[in-house]
């Protein structure tokens, strides 16, 4: 079995749903699982993340390999974020920022949906696992549905997410039902967002945390297979 963790783009330097990707994908390497990385859009060759699974010797393929709109978007957003002064000067522009990054990307996702569908293609994983509510998880998911393969949409996040989010979320209810799977890091997140999203058949339990058995189940009375994979939440 084939498997496939998918995401827009690493959003770091810092970012929990891009180590939460990259634990995944290096335990299930280290356990003889056969699993890629898919971005949307490429990374820096000197991005931390891109790093540890280059290292590992995890596959990482990205639809765009070159989007200089893409980059400049982002960097002017960066630039804004780290304005500290332009915040305090005026902080009722920051929602239409958020707004018109969230349109920017929308729109620039929407024209990569055939390179999409080619790499998919190609690669032709067994299962989509995507992460994060943004465009490019919702153009993810509807190329995997087209193509037959099994998504499960991975929720890293709470239900009282910030306003902001709003939007993000208005999106993904549209391409949740083409998912096989719903799945959030703990029980009681489990409830809320089955709460949330109720027209969703189930909402499983996918931890964050990937660690090798032999390494952290203290509780067993003998050495377990090194090849498992334990996954366990707070």
């Amino acid at each position: 079995m084939k498997i496939a963790l998918c995401k827009s783009h690493f959003a770091g330097p810092i970012s929990g749903a891009d180590e939460t990707l990259v634990a995944y994908a290096l335990g299930l390497h280290q356990a003889d699982y056969d699993v890629c990385v898919v971005l949307l859009y490429r990374c820096a060759e000197d991005d931390q993340y891109y790093l540890r699974l280059k290292q590992a010797g995890v596959p990482v393929s990205f639809v765009v390999t070159r989007s200089r709109l893409f980059d400049l978007v982002r960097r002017c957003r960066d630039l804004l974020g780290h304005a500290l002064f332009f915040i305090f000067l005026a902080p009722g522009l920051l929602p239409a920022l958020r707004r018109l990054w969230q349109a920017l990307m929308q729109g620039m996702t929407r024209s990569h949906h055939r390179a999409c569908r080619a790499l998919l293609k190609f690669i032709r994983p067994d299962i989509l696992h995507v992460f994060t509510p943004d465009s490019g998880a919702r153009l993810l998911i509807s190329v995997g549905h087209e193509l037959g393969i099994p998504v499960l949409y991975q929720e890293l996040g709470t239900p009282q997410h910030l306003s902001a989010l709003n939007g993000h979320y208005r999106e993904m209810e549209k391409v949740l039902p083409l998912c096989a799977e719903f799945v959030a890091l703990s029980p009681q997140l489990a409830t809320e967002w089955s709460a949330r999203f109720p027209s969703l058949p189930s909402v499983s339990v996918f931890p964050l945390l990937i660690e090798r058995a032999h390494t952290y189940n203290f509780a067993a009375p003998f050495p377990l297979d090194p090849g498992e994979v334990v996954f366990g939440f707070g």
